[in-house]
């Protein structure tokens, strides 16, 4: 399965950010956000060309926070349950910075890989130290090594510049394993309904195009095999992809132990990127070079 290509800022439409969750609204709004079809829904940040440019030390932005499936979602919540605020955005500089990079399309694959590499052993620097569950710690490091082998199923898409991504059905949380969201099914077998759908903008209208395709849709049950068949093969080869290999053996006993370590097998690829991404991640914690 595939998503449209991501949008002129390089934010692939299933990762959908926020800059923060404080508005008041709660729970009734992330729901309102899962429920929102994908193409209705606008980017929450916006980086500009001129910040990404800055030198790693001279601002100190916020991370934007990850709008991944709900189940995605629910699990990066759970295993990051009580962590301080520098322990989350460091996770989720680690998906922006290095699972799912604005400049990605610009990259070429050794330099995703070496990104994505250097973000796993990130991921475990702070299940090491911060996440002493061993469950929640398991969950952690599973989580986000499904997060980085999404990332990982990312092409150049040629028509647009930008990138494309696999992604994952997303159910709300709770729902049986065999659920679809009708809108997904719609884009995937009724490409035509699915752009009205989207243009639409009366409420009355909406309602009109998904009740006809529900109708349709009950009358072609191998939709739904065929659609939750290539969900599991998706998963399957989620985790058996290969993440994290090249660092995966980085000191992580100590944040400063992990940045000289980092720093040490990263100097000979000379990844300027890399060492920028990892001292704005060792800012987080409190460490600035010497």
């Amino acid at each position: 399965m595939k998503i449209p290509a991501a949008a002129a800022n390089g934010i692939p439409e299933h990762l959908k950010r926020a800059a923060t969750l404080s508005s008041g609204k709660g729970e009734p709004f992330k729901e309102a956000l899962d429920n929102t079809p994908r193409g209705d829904m606008p980017d929450l940040l916006s980086i500009s060309n001129e910040g990404r440019e800055l030198a790693a030390g001279d601002v100190q932005h916020k991370p934007a926070v990850y709008w991944g499936s709900a189940e995605i979602r629910s699990a990066l919540d759970k295993s990051l349950q009580d962590q301080p605020e520098n322990v989350r955005d460091g996770v989720s500089s680690i998906i922006q910075n290095h699972f799912y990079p604005a400049d990605a399309a610009a990259l070429s694959q050794d330099e995703r890989d070496a990104l994505l590499d250097a973000g796993m052993a990130q991921a475990r620097f702070v299940a090491d130290n911060y996440i002493m569950d061993p469950g929640k710690k398991d969950l952690f490091l599973s989580t986000m090594h499904q997060i980085a082998a999404l990332s990982k199923t990312g092409t150049v898409d040629t028509a647009t510049g930008g990138m494309k991504y696999a992604s994952l059905p997303s159910r709300p949380i709770g729902a049986p394993e065999d659920y679809i969201k009708p809108i997904d099914l719609m884009e995937r077998y009724d490409p035509t309904s699915f752009e009205k759908y989207n243009n639409a903008t009366d409420v009355t209208e909406k309602l009109s195009i998904l009740i006809k395709f529900a109708k349709t849709s009950g009358k072609n049950q191998e939709w739904r095999t065929e659609y939750l068949e290539e969900a599991k093969a998706l998963k399957q080869k989620l985790v058996e992809t290969d993440t994290g290999s090249r660092f995966k053996d980085a000191d992580t006993s100590s944040i400063s132990a992990f940045v000289s370590d980092m720093f040490a097998r990263i100097r000979p690829t000379d990844a300027k990127s890399l060492e920028a991404n990892l001292q704005s991640f060792a800012a987080l914690f409190g460490y600035s070079r010497p």
